[in-house]
């Protein structure tokens, strides 16, 4: 009887849940991921990358390359309302630092479908610029 309880209490042991999925890593210059990975959202959510300060990047979803004029924090300007931010005092790197994207009329993503969709955002130092030790982060979330 003992024997068979102890089978028991090793099989439970050595038991898989099936959830063999590796852990997300997360890049050291990342300060959120938006959504979070995993993460259920509505079909028009803001999604992106907050980055540490100094650090730009551009966002691809889907497979899709977001133009810059359609990523709030891009080089080039902010659709968002935030206007130009091309120089390079402190506030426009903390600007420049948050590459997020809201699908909408007018941008190549009106509406997320439902299902599960997924970003890598390629960022690097702004000092730098995207040629030099350019990094990625990628990750999926849900669309309900």
């Amino acid at each position: 009887m003992s024997a068979a309880i102890g089978a028991m209490v090793l099989g439970f042991a050595n038991a898989r849940t099936g959830d063999t999925e590796k852990p997300l890593v997360y890049n050291q210059n990342v300060v959120q991921l938006v959504p979070s990975p995993k993460n259920i959202i509505l079909r028009q959510s803001q999604v992106g990358i907050r980055l540490k300060d100094g650090y730009e990047g551009r966002l691809i979803i889907d497979g899709r390359d977001i133009p810059d004029d359609q990523v709030y924090g891009a080089v080039t300007g902010d659709p968002q309302g935030g206007g130009n931010i091309g120089s390079s005092n402190l506030s426009d790197n903390i600007v420049r630092s948050n590459v997020l994207f809201t699908p909408g009329p007018k941008t190549d993503i009106e509406r997320f479908s439902p299902g599960e969709h997924c970003i890598v955002a390629i960022f690097w130092q702004i000092v730098e610029g995207p040629d030099v030790n350019p990094q990625r982060q990628e990750w999926c979330f849900k669309v309900s």
